[in-house]
């Protein structure tokens, strides 16, 4: 039944939209979120070198204010 719903779309071989994707991060965020954990929520995490990552593995909690609705940063939180 779901192969009789099947049909083909074109797909245009230049963008043609004008959106921009807003940062990932706020302008006023601290440089580690934007340089590291920025990239990594963009979806460019691989781009990483690995000496940008803390030696620990372990990112500080207080960076955790990005994921609340409005915080000392300035603008929307994370996903908002």
């Amino acid at each position: 039944m779901t192969l009789a719903h099947l049909h083909e779309i074109s797909v245009p071989e230049k963008v043609t939209s004008c959106l921009e994707r807003r940062n990932a991060v706020p302008e006023g965020a601290p440089d580690f979120v934007r340089n590291v954990l920025g990239r990594i929520i963009a979806g460019k995490g691989e781009s990483l070198p690995v000496s940008a990552l803390p030696a620990d593995g372990n990112i500080s909690h207080k960076y955790s204010a990005l994921g609340k609705k409005k915080h000392k940063f300035g603008g929307a939180g994370l996903g908002s």
